[in-house]
């Protein structure tokens, strides 16, 4: 964005550009025509006639068998039990009877038989039993875990039932061979790490994925076991990608066997060593996470889970994901959602109201960075999207609003039975707001700031240009302005991406660029910014990193830019800079520089024939479910029950189990070095939180930049910055284009 901002017409001057676009669309079409064999849509499957909550499941000869979890009558809080069903979840049939045995792990057999690893941790000593039942729920045999895996080992990285009708277990390192009467049958040790996952090839062998697990990178390879032989075949690197430790292959049936990789689900044939695409996530708008557990039924149909959260409690769904046909008119009404580029959140959110809403699909269609101008061409003329991730306006939300292209969604939080603009945040609700009213959705936030050293700007929370030009004045002349040297436009880009409001008032269309406090900025920007941009070495990089807190430390530069600060980065600062360090923010005239980023802004346009339905939509970024699922420390949820619930579990000194049924555990300590400075992480002190909490307080203002002002901007200053024009006449230029631009803008 600093270096390659474009011209951007207005909304209203793209009337004449309508015709455009027809070119990219086509080739839109295509590509989906393209991808027309690996387009998969699912659909919610309706299980009926069981007690209980769906807690696990898995498939065997074309049929569903499933493990339900509820209260128990007895001692025990909970009671478990069996069922099947066919593949669409009719014809449910009891399997066995209620027990309050903790049920971690099962398979079945051919014949409908099941074996399942009991767990007895009421005990004194915890027990883990091998259980097997036959297809009306008799105990066949039941045996001692640790008779089976003397190891102690209890690292289960799935059972399976082969095509012998004995069970196959890996544990650990090794791969142990049961009997129908759970007596060994022999062990074979992995050719190395640890087993993490099994599954049956369609020719009966067994397919088995193996991580060292001694390092944060994964590092899962594929081999083949010959059950009867007990001997391991080296395959061919798969590129697998899976979802946790244990789900990366799936039992074969049209293909030898199914695996995961980055982009999506592929059958393997093992004699010709070829992969072949089946499912496509982004055609599909399905991500890694939605093919967790995910298990091939029949030719071409795939079942998979979902989950919901019913009463503060997490349930599980079946889906049921079978080939789209592309070139067929949907049954179902559309909703467009447009996007520069739909990350995962956005696929996964998309899918699953899709399987769940029988009358209305969302279909995403992308704008990519250079299509801008499609997109402004298209609300033009009133085929824009019903709904807007605003991300990809060149315009600010101020001119969406003013402009009329967005709907205000005010009623629509006062009317939700759920969703209320009170259960946001105070500063987030606040920063969101345009006179009052709210105009989008948005599920999470960071803050973005700048921090100095205390004994450059005291203890404040915030100082205006002023305040920098009388710091600056102190200091001597070759100190440099930020951590990285950029270039006189970049330092620009700075300043103003943060705090460029000041010099706007699209209100009253008044502008105020020939102030004092923008002369200041231009001129700090031309004496502390490099001409051009440098070429550094790798070891230069590399030293520049490394050094960046003892630079601070020591005073070599001034300000550190502080993008998406998180509670982590605030305890590892205060640790490694001691307590000489205040976030400051960015420098402005209301003194509150610092100001929350959004992960998406989500609005409904004002020309959709379907905003109710749009709505059902984008509310769904706000519901536990969702925000439940934010779990990176940058990415905080909005709603402010689950803020607070994600700060209990990173500040928790005890373990607990939360309002979801998740065990919670406190953050062990663990080194964090950065260059020569060591220091030991743990759990963050009340004083981080404290300094954490208030940032987000105080932050009550979000970026909302204009593309063509930056461009008028960084156009006008190129001149002066090349000794080509004086301060003042640049200024001026640059006062009278982005009034005549705001004003243009406000008809």
């Amino acid at each position: 964005m600093r270096r390659n901002i474009r011209n951007i017409m207005t909304v209203i001057l793209m009337l004449s550009l309508a015709g455009c676009g027809k070119k990219e669309t086509e080739q839109m079409q295509q590509q989906m025509e393209d991808k027309a064999d690996v387009t998969f849509e699912g659909n919610n499957i309706e299980l009926e006639g069981m007690e209980g909550t769906l807690l696990s499941y898995t498939v065997k000869s074309g049929k569903l068998y499933l493990l339900t979890k509820g209260e128990a009558e007895g001692e025990k809080e909970y009671s478990y039990q069996f069922y099947s069903s066919d593949a669409d979840g009719n014809a449910i049939q009891t399997i066995s009877q209620q027990t309050e045995e903790e049920i971690v792990a099962f398979c079945v057999d051919s014949d409908g038989n099941i074996a399942y690893i009991a767990g007895h941790t009421g005990e004194e000593v915890p027990v883990a039993e091998l259980v097997r039942i036959d297809d009306k729920g008799t105990e066949l045999a039941r045996r001692e875990f640790n008779q089976i895996v003397k190891n102690g080992s209890i690292l289960l990285g799935g059972m399976v039932s082969d095509h012998t009708g004995q069970i196959v277990l890996a544990s650990g390192e090794a791969v142990y061979f049961l009997d129908g009467q759970l007596e060994a049958n022999g062990e074979t040790k992995a050719p190395e790490g640890y087993v993490v996952d099994i599954a049956l090839t369609k020719e009966g062998e067994m397919v088995c994925v193996t991580d060292q697990l001694d390092s944060i990178m994964v590092s899962a390879k594929v081999f083949l076991l010959d059950s009867e032989k007990r001997q391991w075949k080296d395959m061919p690197d798969l590129k697998l990608d899976g979802n946790g430790d244990s789900d990366y292959v799936m039992d074969g049936l049209e293909y030898d066997f199914y695996y995961k990789g980055s982009g999506g689900i592929y059958g393997y044939d093992i004699a010709a060593q070829e992969k072949t695409e089946i499912i496509n996530y982004n055609a599909s708008y399905m991500t890694n996470s939605d093919a967790a557990e995910m298990n091939c039924i029949q030719e071409g149909h795939f079942i998979g889970r979902s989950e919901n959260i019913t009463e503060d409690q997490v349930q599980m769904t079946l889906v049921s994901y079978q080939k789209k046909d592309v070139t067929a008119a949907s049954e179902k009404e559309v909703i467009t959602f447009g996007t520069m580029r739909a990350g995962s959140n956005v696929k996964s959110a998309v899918a699953k109201f899709n399987r769940s809403n029988s009358e209305y699909e969302i279909v995403i269609e992308e704008y990519m960075n250079m299509e801008q101008d499609r997109l402004l061409s298209d609300i033009a003329t009133g085929n824009g999207p019903d709904i807007m991730d605003l991300e990809m306006l060149p315009l600010s939300v101020v001119q969406c609003i003013s402009k009329g292209l967005i709907e205000d969604l005010t009623p629509y939080y006062e009317n939700d039975s759920e969703i209320h603009a009170d259960g946001l945040i105070d500063s987030v609700r606040e920063a969101m707001e345009y006179q009052g009213k709210l105009y989008y959705v948005t599920p999470c936030f960071s803050v973005t700031t700048m921090a100095a050293r205390r004994a450059d700007v005291g203890d404040g929370s915030g100082w205006t240009i002023s305040d920098l030009r009388n710091l600056m004045e102190k200091k001597k002349e070759d100190i440099d302005l930020f951590a990285y040297k950029d270039t006189k436009e970049s330092y620009l880009f700075s300043f103003l991406y943060y705090s460029g409001s000041d010099f706007i008032d699209w209100e009253n269309g008044t502008c105020n660029f020939d102030s004092d406090d923008f002369k200041y900025i231009l001129k700090l920007c031309n004496e502390k910014g490099m001409k051009e941009e440098t070429e550094e070495t790798d070891a230069e990089i590399m030293e520049r990193v490394n050094s960046l807190y003892t630079r601070f430390k020591n005073g070599a530069y001034i300000l550190l830019e502080e993008e998406d600060l998180d509670l982590r980065m605030i305890q590892f600062e205060r640790l490694a800079v001691g307590n000489d360090i205040t976030y400051i923010g960015y420098p402005n005239r209301d003194k509150n520089g610092s100001v929350l980023q959004f992960g998406n802004k989500f609005a409904i346009s004002s020309q959709s024939g379907r905003k109710a339905q749009a709505w059902e939509f984008i509310r769904t970024f706000l519901t536990k479910e969702y925000q439940r699922s934010l779990t990176n420390d940058d990415d905080m949820p909005v709603v402010k029950e689950m803020f607070d619930s994600r700060i209990k579990a990173l500040t928790t000194t005890e373990s607990y189990i939360n309002e979801f049924g998740d065990m919670i555990e406190p953050v062990e300590e663990y080194p964090m070095t950065w260059g020569d400075i060591e220091v030991q992480m743990g759990i963050p002190t009340q004083e981080d939180v404290e300094v954490y909490l208030n940032l987000i307080n105080q932050a009550n203002r979000s970026v909302d930049g204009d593309e063509f002002v930056y461009r008028i901007i960084d156009e006008e200053a190129a001149d002066y910055f090349k000794g080509k024009r004086k301060l003042d006449q640049t200024v001026e230029i640059i006062q009278s284009r982005v009034t005549t631009y705001v004003n243009e803008q406000r008809k």
